[in-house]
C-alpha cells in the first residue's frame, strides 16, 4: 500500500473557513484576514433605514429574504409609520395604479399595529365589506380617522359599524372622526345611527358638506352623543337657494348647548343660503360652552347687501368671554358696525370680507388691543382700494401694538421699499420717530401674498440693511415663489457685544405660485461671564 505524500496530508489537513452568521456579532476578531466586510454591513442601522426606505413595498419583499438584518430594518420603518392615507400610499410603495387586495392587506399586517391616523379616499378604491373588515382587524390601536367620499356609498355605513365593533373588541378609544363627502337622502338619514355608535371618547368630529334638503334641518340628529367632545366643525352646502326656517339656528344653538367642554366651533354655511333674523340667537349662544376659545363662522349669501343675521350673529361673539381665535369668512360688514370683541382675543382672521375698508379695519384693530395675529385675505388688497399704500400697515400696528404677525394676500402694486423701511421700525425702537410702538418680544413676522420681481426684492434688502438690519443672504427661487432674508438686529452700541441679535433661517410652505414669505427671527445671544475681583487671573503657559 503506497504511502501518502506530506503534501497531500497537508491538503487534507487543511481547516475549512467559517463562515459567519447572522446571530454572530461582526468583530475583527471573528474575522479571517482574507474575509472583507461588504459596504451594507458596515453601516450603521440608521443609515441602513435610510437606504433601503427608497425602495417600493414590492422591492422590500423581495429584500426580506437577503439576510436577517436587512429584514429587521425593514420591519423598524413599518412600525415607524403612524399616519396612512389609502390608496394613494399604496399607490406610490407598489407601483401601481389600482391595487388589489393583497396589497391592501399585506401592507396594513406589517404597519397596521402602529397606525394612530387613517385617512381613506372611498370614490378611488373599489372594494366591499370582507376587504374593509380585513383591513380594520389590522389597524387596532386607531385614534383618528378621516373619510373622503361622494355620492352615495354604503361602504361609508359598513366602514363606521366595522369600526365600532372593532373598538369593542380592542377596548380603543377613538379622539378624532372626521367625514368629508355630498351625502344622498338615503346616507342622511341613516348617518346618525353610524355616528351613535362611535366611541364616547370622541373629542373631535368633522362633517364637511353636509346637503339641508336631506336633512329634517336639525343639526341634533346628525351630532354624535358625546358629551366630552371639545372640537366640532360642520358645515352645509347646497347649490340651489334655500331659505332655511326661522327657528333653524335657534335649534341649532339648542343642540349645540350640550357639549360644555367644546372648545372650538366651526360653523359654515356654504352655497347660497339665506337665514332670517332671529333675537333668541343671543339667549341660545350664551348657554354654550364658557371654555370655547376658537370660533370660525362663514356665510355666503347671494345678496349683495350686508344680512341682518350676520350682524345678530357677530355681535352675540362678545358673549364669548375667553375667546382667543375669531375668524369670519364670506362675511358682508359695514364700516359703522359696532364692533365689541372679547377681550382675550389675540388671533383675528377676516377673509372675503365685503364692504369693509380702512375705517373699519381699525375700528376692529382698536376693539381688539391685544391682538397678536391678524390675518387679511384677498378682498382687501384688491386694486383701487385703500389697503395699497404703506400708511396701512402703519396704521394697524399703531393700533395693536402686541401685533407681531401679519398676513397681506394678493398684494399688487405696492413698494416693497417702503414695506422694508416699515418693517425696519418695527423691529426697532422708533416710536420717537414715526409713532409705532415696538413689540413686545424681538420677534415680527410680515408675509406677503403677491408677484414680485427679484429687484423689487433686492431693493428691500437693501432698505433693511439701510434702516438697522444686517442683510446676510437672501434665497429666493426660480419662480419667485419664496423668499427668504437672514437678517440681523445691528449692534447699539459697539462695546456692549453681548447685546447682538442673531437671525435663525425660517422658510414658509409653498401656498401657491405667487408666494412672499418674510419672517425675521431674533433671539438673544447668552451672556459672557464676566470675571469677578476674586476669580485669579488665568495664568499663560
Amino acid at each position: 500500500m503506497p504511502k501518502r505524500t506530506p503534501a497531500k496530508d497537508k491538503c487534507r489537513a487543511k481547516p475549512k473557513r467559517s463562515r459567519r452568521t447572522d446571530s454572530q456579532p461582526s468583530t475583527s476578531r471573528t474575522i479571517a484576514k482574507d474575509e472583507t466586510l461588504s459596504p451594507f454591513d458596515m453601516l450603521p442601522n440608521q443609515d441602513l433605514d435610510r437606504i433601503l426606505s427608497y425602495f417600493s413595498s414590492a422591492d422590500r419583499v423581495a429584500l426580506e429574504r437577503v439576510c436577517h438584518r436587512w429584514r429587521e430594518s425593514l420591519l423598524r420603518s413599518y412600525t415607524r409609520r403612524t399616519q396612512l392615507t389609502l390608496p394613494f400610499d399604496i399607490q406610490k410603495d407598489w407601483q401601481v395604479q389600482v391595487p388589489r387586495k393583497n396589497h391592501y392587506v399585506s401592507y396594513l399586517t406589517k404597519c397596521g399595529e402602529s397606525l394612530i391616523k387613517l385617512r381613506m379616499h372611498i370614490p378611488q378604491m373599489m372594494f366591499g365589506l370582507q376587504l374593509v373588515k380585513s383591513m380594520m382587524a389590522k389597524c387596532r390601536s386607531l385614534q383618528a380617522v378621516e373619510i373622503l367620499a361622494d355620492c352615495n356609498s354604503r361602504t361609508i355605513r359598513n366602514f363606521i359599524d366595522t369600526l365600532t365593533s372593532l373598538q369593542e373588541e380592542t377596548n380603543t378609544k377613538l379622539q378624532l372622526f372626521a367625514l368629508r363627502y355630498r351625502c344622498t337622502q338615503y346616507c342622511g338619514y341613516n348617518l346618525n345611527n353610524s355616528l351613535s355608535q362611535l366611541s364616547d371618547e370622541l373629542l373631535q368630529t368633522e362633517l364637511f358638506d353636509l346637503q339641508v334638503q336631506h336633512f329634517p334641518y336639525k343639526v341634533e340628529r346628525i351630532l354624535p352623543n358625546n358629551p366630552r367632545l371639545t372640537h366640532l366643525i360642520i358645515s352645509f352646502t347646497e347649490h340651489k337657494f334655500i331659505k332655511i326656517g326661522e327657528n333653524w339656528m335657534v335649534e341649532t344653538m339648542s343642540a349645540l348647548s350640550a357639549y360644555q367642554r367644546l372648545k372650538t366651533l366651526f360653523i359654515a354655511l356654504k352655497g347660497w343660503i339665506d337665514v332670517d333674523r332671529d333675537v333668541e340667537i343671543f339667549k341660545r349662544m350664551t348657554a354654550l360652552s364658557p371654555a370655547l376659545k376658537s370660533f370660525l363662522f362663514s356665510a355666503v349669501s347671494l345678496n349683495t347687501t350686508p344680512n341682518q343675521f350676520e350682524y345678530t350673529f357677530i355681535s352675540a361673539v362678545a358673549l364669548f368671554r375667553g375667546l382667543e381665535s375669531l375668524a369670519l369668512l364670506h362675511c358682508k360688514i359695514p364700516d359703522n358696525f359696532p364692533w365689541c370683541l372679547p377681550p382675550r382675543l389675540t388671533k383675528l382672521e377676516l377673509r372675503h370680507v365685503r364692504n369693509l375698508s380702512l375705517t373699519g379695519l381699525l375700528n376692529i384693530c382698536n376693539a381688539a388691543p391685544y391682538l397678536v395675529h391678524l390675518d387679511l385675505e384677498q378682498d382687501f388688497w384688491r386694486e383701487g382700494t385703500v389697503f395699497h399704500n404703506t400708511e396701512t400697515l402703519i396704521s394697524i400696528i399703531t393700533a395693536c401694538p402686541f401685533l407681531t404677525n401679519v398676513i397681506m394676500a394678493w398684494v399688487a402694486n405696492v413698494d416693497l421699499k417702503k414695506i422694508a423701511i416699515t418693517l425696519a421700525y418695527c423691529i426697532h425702537d422708533s416710536s420717537s420717530v414715526i409713532g409705532i410702538p415696538s413689540p413686545p418680544c424681538d420677534t415680527f413676522t410680515l408675509v406677503l401674498l403677491g408677484s414680485f420681481t427679484f429687484e423689487q426684492l433686492e431693493e428691500a434688502g437693501t432698505s433693511l440693511e439701510d434702516y438697522g438690519c444686517c442683510t446676510d443672504k437672501i434665497t429666493v427661487d426660480e419662480h419667485l415663489t419664496r423668499v427668504t432674508f437672514t437678517t440681523r438686529r445691528r449692534c447699539a452700541h459697539p462695546q456692549s457685544g453681548r447685546n447682538l441679535l442673531r437671525r435663525r433661517e425660517r422658510y414658509y410652505p409653498v401656498l401657491n405660485r405667487y408666494f412672499i414669505g418674510i419672517r425675521l427671527k431674533y433671539e438673544r445671544l447668552p451672556k459672557r461671564p464676566t470675571r469677578s475681583s476674586s476669580c485669579p487671573p488665568r495664568m499663560h503657559v
